[in-house]
């Protein structure tokens, strides 16, 4: 049981690996059909791995503004709201249909709190 603790962690197969590249191209579609102010605050939050002061700070707004525009993001992914059609692509979605089956930013990976949530 030890030996196979230390030994590295198996290679994705073909399969796990092409639905890794499915998944990143149905994230990258998402965000792009996001809405400007929406696409760059959660671009700079989850992409960049910055804290929401940290980006209010560089453009000069409250930090508030921005954890509202990466909250609106994700809920307009998960709610299938404004910008859905490239927002919740996802497989198996009729390719005629302007609305996706499923939201694709929700399984965004949500960064830690910022220094200064964490003491709040």
């Amino acid at each position: 049981r030890e030996l196979r603790a230390l030994a590295p962690p198996a290679e994705p197969g073909p399969a796990e690996t092409a639905a890794r590249l499915e998944t990143e191209e149905r994230l990258l579609r998402a965000v792009r059909a996001l809405p400007e102010p929406y696409r760059t605050a959660l671009v700079a939050r989850y992409l960049g791995g910055r804290s929401a002061a940290g980006i209010a700070r560089d453009a000069g707004m409250p930090a508030s503004t921005i954890r509202t525009r990466i909250e609106r993001a994700l809920r307009c992914s998960a709610s299938g709201s404004s910008g859905r059609s490239a927002v919740t692509a996802g497989p198996g979605d009729s390719p005629s249909s302007p609305w996706p089956s499923r939201p694709v930013l929700s399984s965004f990976p949500r960064p830690g709190p910022s220094r200064r949530e964490r003491r709040s």
